[in-house]
C-alpha cells in the first residue's frame, strides 16, 4: 500500500497493487479483497470517493458518495465510510469500496481476477459539533484526523487553571516515513508546535499543553499538521485541570472510584488455590485472592472468549447480544459496560491481546483508547498499562487488559520452568504431535466420558497448561504491582477473572468452546474494592453480573438494558447459563445451574433435547451423568418455558471483517480452522 496526499488539502490518495491470491470468491462472479490501510473512521458527511481499478481490461472508474453516519468504528470495519452503492450486474467489470474491502464484480463466472491496481482517494470532512473516531489497525482513540496540509478547528470554553492533553501519531505508508509537523493553535496565537517521525506502525507521543490561565469563555483551538504525507491524528484531546493530584488523592471530594478488569483468557478456576489448585502455579494472585471477594461458583456466558467478552461488557447472554461465535460482531446497539462509565466522566482504556478481542469484533464500544497487539508477552501489556496509567488527566479511570498468555499452544517461560520443574514436565514439544496424540487418547473414552487417568499425552498437556497458566499469573502480578506502585490499587475496584477455562481431557473434550462442562465454564471471579468483605460467595453468578455490580460499587445507576445482577450485596437464587462458542462439530449446547444442580440441553434457536444432568454438590467433576432421572427431565420440562426469552436477540446479528493479520494471529490460537 502507498500513501500520498491527494489535491486538496486534507484529502488521502491510496495506490494498492492487487495480487490474484488476494482475492477471496464470494460465489459466481463475485470476488473481494482486504484494503491493509489504516482506516481514518469519522461521523461527518463526507465529500465523494474516486477509485480506479486497473486491469489487463483496461481501466474501470466510479465516483460514489460516502454516506457517513455517527460512529463509523462500531459498524463493520472502521470504515471511513459507507459506500451507497448497489453492485449490479453490468457488461463490464465493476468494483466498489465497503469500509476495509474492496468488493469486485466479474461478468463471466469462473474465471478469477488477473493482476490489478487500485486507486482511490478520500476526501474527509466534519460538521460542526459531531466527533471523531480513529482507526488504526492496532489502535483505536477518539480524536482528530487531519492530514497534511489539512486543520481542523473546535470552539470550545476554556475553564481557568487548565491545560489541554493529548496525543499525536503519524503513520506512514513507506517504510522510510517522514517528518510531520504537528501544530495547535488558540485564537491564531501558536501553542503547540512539534515535529514527528513518520512511522509504519501507531507510534504516539504524549503532549500537555498549558491554556491562559485566566480562561476564556468562548475560544477557537485549530489543529494543524504540515510536512511529509501520513496517516495523522490529534488523539483524545481533552481540557482538564492543571492540577489533579494523584489516583486515590484527587484535589475534589466527590469522585467514583478507579476500576480495572483484568481478564486472563483460558484461565481456569483451578489455578488458584481458593478454588483446590496448587499453591505454586500463581501465588501473587493467590494473595490478591485473601484480600478479595470470592466468586466460588462464576460461570462464563460462552466458553470461547468473543461471546463471552461481548456477555461480560453488555450484561447480556449470548443470543441476547447477538453474538454467538467468532464469526460475529457486537452491534453498535449494545449499551457496554465501558459506554456506561464514559457516560458518568470516566477516562476509558482498554490493553488487549488483539484476536477476538479487538475493534474488529466491536469490542472497543465505549473506550477513547483501545490498544492493541498480537504478542501474548506480557512485555508489550506492562508497557501500554504504563503508558495508560500516565496519561491521568484527572478523570477516574476504567481500564481493561487482557492477556491470551494461558491460551494454547501453552507456551512456557524459562522462569516458570525454574520454578515448577519438579513438579511438572515442562520441556517444549512439537504441539502439534502432542495435540494428535491428545486427541487420539481421549477420544477412546468418548463425549462425556472421564478420561482414564494416568495417560501421558493427556499428563503432559496438563503440565504444559499449568506452567503457561503460571506465566498468566506472574504477569497480572505485574500489573498488579503496578497499580501499587502508584497508589492506585489501595483506592480502585479491583476484578481478575478468565472468559472460559479449559478442557484438559476431563469429560471427554479437549481444549475449549465446544463444551459447557465446568472445566470451561467455570471461571474464577474476584471483586476487590474499599468496604467490600473479603469473604468466600458459594451462590451460582455469571459474568453478566459485572456490569450492574461494578456499577453499585461505584455509586452509578445501573443501565435498564443490562440483565445481571448486582453481586456485592446478597443475591437470590437464579439459573445462570453457559452456551457453547464454537459449534463447529457439535450442535450448540447451553448449561443450565440452578440449586446446586445442572443441565446441559441443545441449544440452537432456543432449548432443545436434554443431553446430560448433574448434581454438583455430590458430583462436582461431572462424572455421573444423571439425564434420565426423574428430577433432571422435570427440571428441563419446567424451565423449558421461561427459557424461550433467553433467544429473543434485540438486535441482528452482524459479520466481523477480519483482516488478514488477525486471521492469522486467530489461525495460530487454533481458531479459524477444522
Amino acid at each position: 500500500m502507498r500513501l500520498f496526499a491527494g489535491e486538496a488539502p486534507g484529502s488521502l490518495r491510496c495506490e494498492l497493487d492487487l495480487d490474484p491470491s488476494a482475492w477471496s470468491h464470494r460465489g459466481g462472479g463475485l470476488w473481494s479483497a482486504s484494503l491493509p490501510t489504516p482506516a481514518l473512521s469519522q461521523t461527518a458527511d463526507g465529500g465523494a470517493a474516486e477509485s480506479t481499478l486497473q486491469g489487463e481490461d483496461g481501466s474501470i472508474s466510479m465516483v460514489v458518495d460516502y454516506r457517513v453516519r455517527k460512529r463509523l468504528a462500531e459498524s463493520g470495519d472502521g470504515e471511513v465510510g459507507a459506500v451507497v452503492f448497489q453492485l449490479v450486474r453490468s457488461s463490464r467489470p465493476c468494483f466498489t469500496l465497503v469500509g476495509g474491502r474492496i468488493h469486485l464484480f466479474l461478468e463471466k463466472a469462473g474465471i478469477s481476477p488477473p493482476p490489478m491496481a487500485l486507486e482511490y482517494t478520500l476526501s474527509l470532512g466534519r460538521p460542526a459539533g459531531e466527533s471523531w473516531r480513529v482507526v488504526y489497525e492496532d489502535l483505536v482513540a477518539d480524536g482528530i484526523p487531519v492530514l497534511s496540509g489539512g486543520s481542523e478547528t473546535i470552539v470550545t470554553q476554556i475553564p481557568e487553571e487548565s491545560v489541554l492533553r493529548f496525543r499525536t501519531v503519524a503513520v506512514s505508508g513507506a517504510e522510510e516515513g517522514g517528518e510531520v509537523h504537528f501544530r495547535v493553535r488558540l485564537d491564531d496565537e501558536i501553542l503547540f508546535d512539534t515535529t514527528q517521525h513518520a512511522s509504519l506502525d501507531a507510534v504516539c507521543s504524549e503532549h500537555v499543553v498549558s491554556l491562559p490561565r485566566e480562561g476564556r469563555a468562548r475560544a477557537a483551538l485549530r489543529f494543524e499538521v504540515t510536512g511529509s504525507f501520513a496517516l495523522s491524528s490529534f488523539l483524545q484531546p481533552v481540557i482538564g485541570p492543571a492540577f489533579v493530584g494523584e489516583y486515590g488523592e484527587r484535589p475534589w471530594s466527590k469522585v467514583h472510584p478507579d476500576i480495572v478488569l483484568l481478564i486472563g483468557d483460558t484461565f481456569r478456576a483451578d489455578n488458584l488455590s481458593a478454588w483446590g489448585g496448587d499453591p505454586e502455579i500463581a501465588p501473587i494472585l493467590n494473595r490478591f485472592a485473601a484480600r478479595s471477594r470470592r466468586y466460588m461458583a462464576a460461570r462464563a456466558p460462552a466458553t470461547s472468549t468473543l461471546p463471552s467478552h461481548a456477555a461480560l461488557f453488555t450484561s447480556l447472554y449470548p443470543p441476547q447480544s447477538g453474538v454467538r461465535s467468532g464469526e460475529d460482531r457486537l452491534g453498535p446497539e449494545a449499551h457496554t459496560l465501558a459506554e456506561h462509565l464514559s457516560d458518568v466522566g470516566y477516562r476509558t482504556v482498554a490493553v488487549t491481546d488483539a484476536g477476538f478481542v479487538s475493534w474488529r469484533h466491536g469490542l472497543d464500544q465505549g473506550f477513547e483508547s483501545f490498544e492493541q497487539d498480537r504478542d501474548p508477552e506480557f512485555d508489550f501489556t506492562l508497557e501500554a498499562v504504563r503508558r495508560q496509567l500516565a496519561q491521568d488527566d484527572g478523570r477516574p479511570l476504567f481500564l481493561f487488559v487482557h492477556s491470551y498468555r494461558a491460551h494454547d499452544p501453552y507456551a512456557v517461560s524459562e522462569s516458570a520452568r525454574a520454578r515448577l520443574g519438579d513438579r511438572y514436565s515442562l520441556d517444549p514439544v512439537e504441539w502439534e504431535d502432542l495435540l494428535r496424540d491428545v486427541f487420539r487418547d481421549v477420544n477412546q473414552s468418548g463425549r462425556g466420558a472421564p478420561t482414564a487417568p494416568g495417560i501421558e499425552s493427556v499428563e503432559r498437556l496438563r503440565s504444559l497448561y499449568r506452567g503457561g497458566s503460571s506465566d498468566t499469573g506472574e504477569g497480572f502480578g505485574r500489573v498488579l504491582g503496578l497499580l501499587e506502585d502508584i497508589g492506585l490499587a489501595q483506592h480502585a475496584i479491583l476484578v481478575f477473572t478468565s472468559d472460559h477455562g479449559e478442557a484438559l481431557g476431563e469429560n471427554g473434550v479437549v481444549g475449549h468452546g465446544t463444551a459447557v462442562w465446568d472445566t470451561e465454564a467455570l471461571v474464577p471471579l474476584l471483586v476487590a474494592a474499599p468496604g467490600l468483605d473479603p469473604i468466600a460467595v458459594a451462590d451460582s453468578v455469571s459474568l453478566i453480573d459485572l456490569p450492574p455490580t461494578l456499577a453499585a460499587l461505584a455509586g452509578i445507576e445501573r443501565h435498564p438494558g443490562w440483565t445481571g445482577r448486582d453481586c456485592s450485596k446478597a443475591v437470590s437464587p437464579t439459573p445462570v447459563f453457559t452456551f457453547t462458542g464454537r459449534p463447529a462439530t457439535h450442535a450448540r449446547e447451553v448449561a443450565i445451574v440452578f440449586g446446586g444442580r445442572k443441565l446441559i440441553l441443545e441449544a440452537e434457536d432456543g432449548p432443545g433435547e436434554l443431553r446430560h444432568a448433574y448434581i454438583l454438590d455430590e458430583d462436582s467433576a461431572e462424572q455421573h451423568d444423571q439425564a434420565a432421572s426423574g428430577w433432571a427431565v422435570d427440571l428441563s420440562s419446567e424451565l423449558r418455558d421461561p427459557l424461550q426469552w433467553l433467544f429473543r436477540s434485540p438486535r441482528e446479528r452482524e459479520k466481523a471483517q477480519l483482516s488478514p493479520a488477525l486471521r492469522s494471529q486467530l489461525e495460530a490460537l487454533g481458531y479459524l480452522g477444522d
